[in-house]
C-alpha cells in the first residue's frame, strides 16, 4: 500500500483548455470568466476515474520497484487504486464583495448560535441516533485576518464555507466538503466509485448554501 501526491481537478481543466486554445480567467481554484461554458464542462466531465487510473499507474511505474520479465510472469501484478481524502468546491461568484461580506458575516454568526446536532449533521443528509459515536461541532475560525471560515464536523470528514478573493475583492462564496473517509458518505473507497463520491460531495454542499440561506431567511 502506498501513498500518491494529490491530484487537483482544476489544475487538469486548466490544462484541458489550454491545449483546447479556450479563453478563461482564473483565481486559485475558481473559474471567473470562460469564453465557452461548454468546453469548461466538457473538461471537468473528462476527469473521471479512469484518467486517474492512468495516472497513478504512470507514477507506479515510475517510483515503485522495478521486477524483471520472469518475474512479473511468475507473479502477475496489478495495483488497486483507493481514495483517501477528497474535496469537491463550489463557487458562487458576486459582482460586488460589500454585499458578500455583510451577508456571509451574518450567516456565520446565525450558524453558530443556532446550531445544535440537528443543523451541523443537516449538510451531509444524515440524522443522529444513540449510536452516534464521532465528531460533531460546529465551529467559526480565522482563516487569517479579517476572513472567517464556518466549519460542519462529522466524524473525521467536514463541510465548510469561505469567501475568497480576486483583483476586485472578497466576492466568491466558497462551500467546501472534504472526505477523510468516504464510508461516511457511504461510498467504497475504490476509485471506480468516484463519480458516486462527487456526487454526494456535491449535494454536501448544495445542502451547506441551502442551510445559511434558510437562516439568513429566518
Amino acid at each position: 500500500m502506498g501513498r500518491f501526491p494529490s491530484l487537483a481537478g482544476h489544475s487538469f481543466v486548466a490544462q484541458d483548455l489550454i491545449r483546447a486554445r479556450i479563453r478563461f480567467r482564473k483565481a486559485d481554484n475558481a473559474f471567473l470568466g470562460m469564453a465557452d461554458m461548454a468546453s469548461l464542462q466538457d473538461a471537468a466531465d473528462r476527469l473521471r476515474a479512469a484518467i486517474l487510473e492512468r495516472r497513478c499507474s504512470y507514477w507506479a511505474r515510475r517510483l515503485v520497484p522495478t521486477f524483471s520479465p520472469s518475474e512479473r510472469a511468475a507473479l502477475p501484478l496489478a495495483y488497486r487504486y483507493s481514495m483517501a481524502q477528497m474535496e469537491l468546491a463550489t463557487d458562487i461568484i458576486f459582482e460586488r464583495s460589500a454585499p458578500l461580506k455583510a451577508l456571509f458575516q451574518r450567516a456565520c454568526e446565525l450558524g453558530v448560535l443556532v446550531g445544535g446536532a440537528e443543523r451541523t449533521t443537516h449538510p451531509f443528509g444524515r440524522r443522529i441516533n444513540r449510536r452516534y459515536q464521532g465528531k460533531l461541532q460546529t465551529v467559526l475560525h480565522q482563516r487569517e485576518a479579517g476572513h472567517a471560515v464556518v466549519r460542519w464536523y462529522h466524524h473525521t470528514s467536514f463541510a465548510k464555507q469561505y469567501t475568497r478573493g480576486d483583483q476586485h475583492g472578497d466576492r466568491i462564496l466558497r462551500a467546501e466538503t472534504c472526505s477523510n473517509n468516504t464510508h461516511q458518505f457511504g461510498v467504497g473507497r475504490r476509485l471506480d466509485n468516484l463519480s458516486l463520491l462527487l456526487t454526494k460531495l456535491a449535494a454536501t454542499n448544495d445542502r451547506s448554501m441551502a442551510l445559511q440561506a434558510d437562516l439568513l431567511a429566518s
